[in-house]
């Protein structure tokens, strides 16, 4: 503690700026009967918090409000008043927060409590899908379209029976504007009449697409829209009913997990981890094939964690198991999430192919149709042109992390 009673106002004002300046002091004022003099002014220290231990660390308390030397090293002389004093107290955390931050808890906060859920219902936002296909509306930019945020009021009145606030979702986007219309997911369940869901299309203005071709034709905003709120949507759907005894569970507000009313378990969503690896040697990398894949597209390698596995070795096995190589050196590279088939989490790597094996392919043909190596430059070339002359390859579009663990790789500087 440093008393500064009998100083010159020049000397306790250059003392208490100097320590401001140096380890972030920050003022505030008790309103007690002034002295004749400002005689006691104080510097707390962290170690010195029983001096007043309503006061925060790092502080400086002047017992006269209206001290010479305290309000010309305030920023603001109306803080000097207790009223302001406590407000600003309050609020200080809330002021020093950043966006992120503010957004997290806003979500946090929509995920948690009920009561502020359902009343974010009336003025937020929907994505609406149609059987888990997300509503889109043209845009006429580079990526063409959208997902068509409709309000409750809209939804109601075109739906009507149709529409369930209840049955919708909070979507993580949320955590990027706290301060706007709350935002959720709903899926309109498809009917035995033919031509429902025409209808539903020109009643909302929107084209119902398929998730798999949305990902390429959307934002890169609305595509982490739709990883989350696809694969969200489709588990409760397919969760109705609790594992555990048989019994019809309940959602709660925000779509964040299902309770059983029987047996009080609680059903949390399922997310799959799975290894997409990269191998490469020396200048060449692998892709390989699947049955399932648009015609002349080629991959990474991948395949879905086991229990017990980590990852180095979750991929070390699939190596060995789709193309019979073996390989070494498995590096992180990224992670992302993916809604197919169900919800994934991609966890992407790059491996090299162990120094004196071989690196002749031998491929599992129940889950691939063909492999090729690959030059960097010829990796360039395919991303750059679509495919090389006289070659009918091409790879994973942007939107995919097999698109970044080959780019990066192949831009690698040898």
């Amino acid at each position: 503690m440093v008393n500064f009673g009998g100083s010159s106002l020049r000397t306790c004002r250059s003392v208490i700026l100097r320590l401001r300046n140096v380890v972030g002091l920050r003022l505030h004022f008790l309103p007690v009967p002034a002295p004749t003099s400002c005689c006691a002014c104080y510097w707390l220290t962290p170690a010195s918090l029983t001096l007043a231990p309503h006061v925060r660390s790092n502080a400086v308390k002047a017992v006269h409000p209206s001290c010479p030397i305290c309000i010309s090293t305030c920023s603001r002389q109306s803080l000097i008043t207790a009223d302001v004093q406590k407000t600003q107290l309050g609020l200080r955390h809330v002021r020093h927060l950043s966006q992120y931050v503010q957004g997290v808890r806003h979500l946090q906060k929509l995920k948690e409590n009920e009561d502020f859920c359902r009343g974010s219902w009336t003025e937020g936002k929907f994505a609406v899908l149609y059987d888990l296909r997300p509503l889109l509306v043209p845009t006429g930019e580079r990526k063409p379209w959208r997902i068509a945020w409709k309000s409750a009021k809209d939804l109601s009145e075109f739906l009507k029976e149709d529409f369930h606030t209840e049955e919708s979702v909070v979507l993580n986007c949320n955590i990027l504007d706290p301060r706007g219309p709350p935002k959720f997911a709903v899926n309109i369940l498809p009917k035995s009449e033919p031509d429902h869901r025409e209808k539903i299309e020109r009643g909302l203005g929107a084209s119902a697409v398929s998730g798999r071709k949305a990902f390429f034709v959307i934002s890169k905003t609305d595509a982490r829209i739709l990883a989350q709120c696809i694969p969200l949507l489709q588990w409760h759907l397919r969760s109705r009913f609790c594992s555990n005894c048989g019994e019809l569970t309940a959602k709660d507000p925000s779509g964040s997990k299902r309770t059983c009313p029987k047996c009080s378990t609680i059903h949390y969503p399922v997310l799959s981890p799975v290894a997409i690896v990269l191998v490469t040697n020396g200048n060449s990398c692998l892709v390989v094939r699947q049955p399932r894949f648009m015609a002349g597209m080629y991959s990474a390698i991948s395949g879905f964690l086991e229990p017990g596995e980590s990852l180095e070795s979750a991929v070390r096995r699939e190596v060995a198991e789709e193309v019979g190589l073996e390989v070494e050196e498995v590096k992180f590279y990224s992670s992302q999430s993916w809604a197919f088939p169900l919800s994934s989490l991609m966890l992407g790597c790059h491996a090299s192919l162990k120094p004196g094996t071989s690196d002749k392919v031998s491929l599992d043909e129940a889950e691939l149709e063909d492999s090729r190596w690959l030059h960097r430059e010829e990796v360039l070339t395919i991303m750059e042109r679509g495919s090389p002359k006289g070659s009918s390859i091409w790879l994973p579009p942007a939107m995919a992390i097999a698109h970044h663990l080959l780019k990066s790789w192949a831009l690698e500087k040898n």
